[in-house]
């Protein structure tokens, strides 16, 4: 799906970008570009850390990641469907696992009701919870 968006976009596929991709595919919390990198090259692949930088940017632009602000990192979206100007992650305080929602439309729409209501439009939504996962709360 990934390669098929960029496909989409007008992006080439490099073997960069598939390293960024398949990284951000196996985990569940959120990684820095440094951690990309890291993980990138430990694991026998080679890139720069510019390089990651640039990639997070395209792939953030074509909905594939999102930069989760609570935690300064990068995550794969999980919804096949675009949806570049809303989002909803809740991401444990403990252990940092984050899990992607869905936007209530109610969420959304009351939103844009008030951002046209202060004279502002193209509003992007981005929700951010912390709480605690199931697995840390039987931990604690």
């Amino acid at each position: 799906m990934a390669i098929d968006r960029l496909k989409y976009h007008g992006f080439r596929i490099t073997m960069p970008r598939i390293q960024v991709i398949r990284t951000l595919a196996r985990v569940e919390r959120p990684l820095s570009a440094y951690g990309i990198h890291e993980e990138i090259v430990t694991n026998g692949g080679r890139i720069d850390v510019v390089s990651v930088y640039r990639i997070l940017a395209t792939l953030v632009e074509v909905g594939l990641v999102h930069h989760i602000g609570i935690v300064d990192g990068y995550i794969a979206c999980r919804f096949e469907e675009e949806h570049p100007s809303q989002s909803q992650h809740v991401v444990c305080r403990v252990c940092g696992k984050v899990v992607e929602l869905p936007l209530p439309s109610l969420i959304s729409e009351e939103t844009d009701k008030q951002l046209a209501d202060i004279g502002f439009t193209n509003g992007i939504t981005r929700v951010e919870i912390l709480a605690d996962c199931p697995d840390c709360q039987k931990n604690a």
